[in-house]
């Protein structure tokens, strides 16, 4: 968001990312959650078991819990996270009220456990973006994130588990089972907002040659490609060598290949993927 954020304010943008997301778990709790009898866990479960047994809508359930739990979050982590949070708690009851007469997205019980799991992750994954909630479980997620660097997907699974053991009680343990696929599509879909959408794909390369020196002088010369060189001990040859290591954008990795064997036909090189990379040349520019 980096761009955006020098042209409009930071807080408007996680303002407009609580409403985006609030209305798109909306459309999934009423498009499929709900006609299915479909418990997802959190206070968005609660909701469901809660409209089942005393009638109450869904809204006004979220709303009376949130209320509570909105305390929470002034207390522990802060007033500018609870401001977001009075928003998201507030706003998403309200879109459960206005798309609650939108049509049934899906009557089949399995795809709409699918479904709703993924507008559920993708609308959660886009609040917490924000570093905001929408109140109830997934603002004591955020809490345990803070404090134990959980991954957030897994915090929510962990809170979230104990509602949908509660709903096989009230509907039926079909239905539960069933809602464990909805909480399972949200952890995904939450984690690959999280993290995904920011990941830069990249390779770690590391290469072994006899010709080292001219191998790494033309990574940096004529690739222009950082380069750090490793010192190693072989178990084989009992000898001390050195190993580079490249960390490079995926798309870049066969230029860099074609290089290293053009010099060194014979070139050891290892290839992982790096699943996260932060510094300059991936989440920083280079200065020029």
């Amino acid at each position: 968001m980096g761009a955006i954020e020098r042209h409009v304010p930071k807080f408007i943008i996680e303002a407009v990312l609580v409403l985006i997301g609030s209305m798109v778990i909306a459309i999934g709790f009423n498009g499929f959650l709900l006609p299915n009898q479909i418990a997802p866990g959190g206070f968005t479960g609660i909701s469901v078991i809660g409209s089942e047994l005393i009638g109450w809508k869904p809204a006004y359930i979220l709303w009376v819990l949130n209320g509570v739990f909105f305390l929470l979050g002034w207390i522990i982590l802060g007033k500018s996270f609870a401001a977001k949070t009075f928003l998201g708690t507030a706003v998403l009851p309200f879109f459960f009220l206005i798309t609650e007469g939108m049509p049934t997205l899906s009557h089949n019980t399995v795809v709409g456990a699918i479904f709703g799991g993924v507008f559920a992750g993708c609308g959660l994954g886009i609040v917490f973006l924000a570093n905001a909630s929408t109140g109830g479980t997934d603002l004591i997620a955020m809490v345990v994130h803070r404090y134990t660097k959980m991954p957030l997907g897994k915090a929510v699974a962990m809170i979230d588990g104990l509602v949908i053991c509660s709903s096989m009680f009230v509907f039926s343990i079909e239905k539960g089972l069933i809602a464990l696929i909805t909480l399972f599509m949200m952890i995904k879909v939450i984690d690959y907002v999280q993290i995904g959408l920011k990941r830069k794909t990249a390779k770690n390369v590391m290469i072994i040659s006899r010709h080292q020196s001219e191998i790494m002088a033309g990574i940096v010369n004529k690739l222009k490609l950082g380069v750090t060189r490793l010192e190693a001990h072989g178990g084989y040859a009992q000898e001390n060598h050195g190993v580079l290591m490249v960390i490079i954008p995926t798309k870049q990795f066969q230029r860099l290949n074609d290089y290293v064997l053009s010099v060194d036909e014979s070139a050891f090189v290892v290839v992982m993927d790096a699943t996260e990379v932060q510094g300059l040349g991936f989440t920083k520019a280079r200065e020029l």
